[in-house]
């Protein structure tokens, strides 16, 4: 004869079955959604690195063109000159900004999340006395 205890085991027994089962399930939804965003992810950056290296053979073209356009009032070597006085002047700004962003951002650290977590130890001690 069956007693509710049985059954009852019975029951646990194909819970904790079918809670291992969502899980791996889970687990590998997980494992497939993330290998879809990273493939997409590779995809995406091979195409923006041939749109890099467009970019900068464009630019040489456009350099040029500002030169032979400067070369009609100047002699080329001064076109030439002011072009590249352009380019060094926009680098240098750039440089700036990005040291100023980079010091800025450092060091990397998740300070809020460490000041969320930090008392965390002794809440969870109060909470089981």
């Amino acid at each position: 004869m069956i007693t509710v205890v049985d059954k009852l085991q019975e029951t646990v027994a194909r819970l904790a079955e079918q809670v291992q089962t969502l899980v791996r399930l889970e687990i590998q939804l997980a494992k497939s959604e993330v290998t879809d965003k990273v493939s997409a992810y590779g995809r995406a950056a091979a195409f923006a690195a041939v749109a890099g290296v467009l970019a900068f053979f464009g630019t040489f073209g456009l350099l040029i063109t500002l030169i032979w356009a400067l070369a009609e009032f100047m002699p080329v070597w001064a076109g030439a000159l002011i072009v590249t006085g352009l380019f060094f002047t926009g680098a240098a700004v750039f440089g700036l900004l990005a040291l100023l962003k980079a010091k800025k951002g450092s060091p990397p650290i998740p300070e809020a999340a460490i000041s969320t977590m930090r008392p965390l130890p002794t809440e969870i001690k109060e909470a089981a006395t």
